[in-house]
C-alpha cells in the first residue's frame, strides 16, 4: 500500500507544479504546521510569496505564536472542513498525520496533491542549487547551523533549514540568496506514504556523517538496518561532490567507502584529512589549531567538549567544499554564537546554573556531561534525564545510560513518557534500574513521575556553585516553570 500511495503523490507532485506554474502563486496547506521543522517550512514559503494555511491540536509556543506573527493561520486539527471551502494547490503532510487523518482523507477525495514535507523542501528550496547536507546518529543540528554560519559570514547568503534555532540567525531557516542550500539530514521516516529516511529527498552535492549509532528502535530493527540506509544516501553523492566522515566511527570509514564521491575523514589528533590538534577549554570555550593539507590555523570555539570541537570539523568540511578559505572558517567558529537547546543556560542566579540540551541518545548524555565537566570544573553536577522518545523508553540502552550519567553527582531520571503506542509494560525502560548501575548519583538519586516532584527534589538539595543540566529531546519548560521561581524565591 505504501508503495502504491507513493507513486500517487508523485503523480500529484507533477500536477502541483503544472498548477503552480498555471496560478503563479503557491497556495498550500500543511497538516501538522507547528512542529519545528513544519513551522520552519510554512515561514520559508511564506516568505517566497506562497499563500500558507495549516492546522494544527496544540499551537502553543515557540511555533503557534511564531506562525502567528507571520499572518499564517492556524486552525484547530484535524477537521475535513479546514480544507472543503480552499482553493489549495498542494496539501503538505507532516510526520504526524497517518493515513486515516481526517485531512488527509479530504484531501484525496478532492483531488489536491499530497506532498511530504522533504518532497516540498527538495521541490521549493533546494531545487537546482548546491545542497550541503548533514547527517550522522548526533551534532546533526549544531554542525547544520555551523555551516550556515560558515558560509553567510563568509558572504555566500546560503539558504538553510535547522530543527532548530541557531543564535547567530534566531530564526532555524532561511531563503537562499546565492546557490547554496543547507539542510539538516534526518534518518527518520518522511510520510506514512513514505517510509524512506527523510534524507533521501535533499538531492546532496556536499555532505557530512558526524557519527552512527543505532537510534530511532521504533523503525529501525538494528545498527545494520540502519548502515544501510546510510549506505544509499552516501551512493547519492555524485562524483563531483564530496563526502567527509568522523573518523571515530569505523563504520561510517566502511560506508564511504561505497560512495563513488571523494571521501574525506576529519577527527581529533593526528590522521589523514582535516584535524584539530592542540585542543584546550577555558572558560571562553575551546581554543585548537585546524590543519588541511598544508594549511593550519589557530581558532577558539565559543562552546564545551571534545564533540563539539568534533562538530566544529564537520562544518569546516562542508565550507570547504564550498570554497570559503581556512582562515574565514577559523574566524567565523570564533563568532559562533551557538544553538538554543543545546548546552544553553537558562537561568544563572543566586549561583545556580541551570544548562538545557537536547541530548537524548547515551551517547550525547555522556558527551554533554563530559563538556559540563570541563565548563565547570569545580561545580556540584546534577544531571536530569527525560526518558521521552521513542529509543529511551525502551529498556535497548538500559546500562548504556547507566553508564553516561556516571559522571554526574546527582541524578534525576523521569519516569519514561506515557505514549499511544505497541510498548509493553516488559519493553519499557526503567530508571531505578538506571540508577542502580551507575557510579554517579552520589549525592542524589531519584526517579519522578512528575516534573512538579522532580523540582520538589531538586530545590532543598541545590546550593550557590551547582550546575544543574537538564536534557531531553522534549521540552523541558514544566520542570522549569517549577523549579526557576522556587529557587528565585527559596534564596531571596
Amino acid at each position: 500500500q505504501s508503495v502504491c500511495r507513493a507513486v500517487s503523490c508523485t503523480s500529484s507532485t507533477q500536477n502541483y507544479n503544472e498548477g503552480q506554474a498555471e496560478e503563479g502563486r503557491l497556495r498550500a496547506y500543511l497538516i501538522g504546521i507547528c512542529g519545528t521543522a513544519m513551522a520552519a517550512v510554512a515561514s520559508l514559503l511564506k516568505e517566497s510569496g506562497a499563500e500558507v494555511v495549516g492546522s494544527d491540536p496544540f499551537a502553543y509556543p515557540p511555533m503557534g505564536p511564531l506562525l502567528d506573527s507571520l499572518g499564517i493561520e492556524v486552525l484547530p486539527g484535524w477537521d475535513e472542513s479546514n480544507l472543503s471551502n480552499r482553493q489549495l494547490d498542494v496539501v503538505v503532510v507532516g510526520n504526524v498525520a497517518r493515513r486515516d487523518n481526517p485531512e488527509v482523507v479530504a484531501a484525496q477525495s478532492l483531488g489536491i496533491p499530497l506532498l511530504s514535507m522533504p518532497q516540498l523542501i527538495a521541490d521549493q528550496f533546494i531545487g537546482d542549487r548546491t545542497s550541503l547536507v548533514v547527517t550522522g546518529t548526533h551534532g546533526k543540528t549544531t554542525v547544520t547551523s555551523m555551516t550556515a554560519w560558515l558560509l553567510q559570514y563568509a558572504g555566500l547568503q546560503p539558504g538553510f533549514m535547522v530543527g532548530g534555532v541557531p543564535k547567530n540567525f534566531g530564526t532555524g531557516y532561511a531563503l537562499a540568496k546565492g546557490d547554496l542550500f543547507v539542510i539538516e539530514g534526518d534518518e527518520y521516516d518522511t510520510a506514512f506514504f513514505d517510509k524512506e529516511a527523510k534524507f533521501f529527498h535533499y538531492k546532496p552535492t556536499h555532505a557530512v556523517m558526524t557519527s552512527l549509532e543505532f537510534d530511532h528502535a521504533d523503525i529501525y530493527r538494528d545498527i545494520d538496518h540502519l548502515r544501510d540506509t546510510f549506505r544509499r544516501f552516501a551512493k547519492l553523492v555524485p562524483k563531483n561532490g564530496s563526502l567527509s566522515w568522523c573518523s571515530e566511527y569505523d563504520i561510517l570509514e566502511e560506508i564511504a567507502g561505497d560512495a563513488c564521491c571523494p571521501s574525506v575523514p576529519y577527527g581529533v589528533g593526528a590522521g589523514p584529512g582535516l584535524r584539530a590538534v592542540d585542543i584546550q577549554a577555558s572558560g571562553e570555550g575551546t581554543s585548537f589549531r585546524i590543519i588541511h593539507g598544508g594549511e593550519s590555523v589557530n581558532t577558539l570555539l565559543p562552546m564545551w567538549g571534545k564533540h563539539n570541537v568534533q562538530n566544529a570539523l564537520a562544518a569546516s568540511a562542508l565550507a570547504l567544499a564550498a570554497g570559503v578559505s581556512l582562515n574565514i572558517i577559523a574566524e567565523g567558529l570564533c563568532l559562533f554564537e551557538g544553538v538554543k537547546r543545546r548546552f544553553d543556560t537558562v537561568y544563572n542566579r543566586n549561583g545556580i546554573v541551570v544548562v538545557d540540551d537536547f541530548a537524548h541518545h547515551p551517547t550525547a548524555v555522556r558527551e554533554t556531561l563530559a563538556a559540563a565537566r570541563l565548563r565547570f570544573p569545580t561545580q556540584r553536577l546534577f544531571a536530569c534525564f527525560h526518558f521521552e522518545s521513542n529509543t529511551s523508553r525502551r529498556r535497548v540502552f538500559l546500562e548504556e545510560y547507566s553508564r553516561a550519567l556516571d559522571n554526574a553527582d546527582g541524578i534525576l531520571l523521569t519516569y519514561p513518557l506515557v505514549k499511544e503506542d505497541s510498548l509493553k509494560s516488559g519493553e519499557t525502560m526503567d530508571p531505578l534500574e538506571v540508577l542502580r548501575g551507575s557510579r554517579g548519583g552520589r549525592e542524589h538519586a531519584g526517579a519522578y513521575h512528575t516534573m512538579q516532584e522532580m523540582a520538589d527534589a531538586l530545590v532543598p538539595i541545590l546550593r550557590p556553585g551547582d550546575a544543574v543540566i537538564a536534557m531531553s529531546g522534549r521540552d523541558f519548560t514544566p520542570l522549569y516553570d517549577e523549579l526557576f521561581p522556587r529557587l528565585d524565591s527559596s534564596r531571596s
